[in-house]
């Protein structure tokens, strides 16, 4: 197949970057920012499309300031490594998969998006229910919920973190075994 060149292989290079920050951060961070603002919503007045993008820029700031929370999770994903006997998270393993399949180095992004969305929507429900519950702070959304619900939607929260982690870094050990190690012991022969 011939390589693609000038606009569309600059546009392939951008969209894994776009869809990962789009899965990974905005749709994490834009429903806890509507909980966290959602007695303020009258104010707000009717929905326009410059709001929406500002919320969705929000959504993306908040997600950038807000995924250091998931350092809390890191003890799991060291867990879930080890049980799979895989390495944590190596950016180098889906570089070098990228490198010798694009395909299949966009899988992984799309892999890696989808896990690291689900540990970003666990932290940001923990963290509304630490400042609903610890700092008494108002939110009248997670009032419609009684505790035993947040504690189910926490919990399938943390277990679609597990189970999305545990695909992604099992789909990134089978894809470098099949082009990067498989490779390098048949270029050693």
């Amino acid at each position: 197949m011939a390589e693609e060149s000038g606009a569309l292989q600059t546009l392939g290079k951008v969209i894994p970057s776009i869809y990962y920050d789009l899965i990974a951060r905005v749709c994490a961070r834009v429903p806890f920012l509507v909980m966290l603002l959602w007695d303020r919503k009258d104010s707000f007045g009717e929905i326009t499309w410059v709001k929406l993008a500002l919320l969705l820029g929000a959504g993306y700031v908040a997600g950038l300031v807000l995924t250091t929370l998931t350092v809390i999770l890191l003890p799991v994903d060291w867990v879930i490594a080890a049980i799979l006997e895989v390495p944590t998270k190596s950016w180098q393993r889906n570089d070098a998969i990228s490198e010798r399949d694009k395909d299949a180095g966009a899988t992984l992004a799309k892999m890696q998006a989808e896990a690291t969305l689900c540990q970003n929507l666990f932290c940001a429900f923990l963290l509304l229910i630490v400042l609903h519950g610890i700092a008494k702070f108002p939110l009248p959304a997670l009032d419609a919920l009684a505790p035993a619900y947040r504690c189910v939607v926490l919990l399938m929260f943390g277990l679609a973190a597990i189970f999305r982690t545990s695909a992604y870094l099992g789909r990134q050990e089978r894809l470098y075994k099949i082009y990067v190690s498989n490779s390098a012991s048949t270029h050693a022969a």
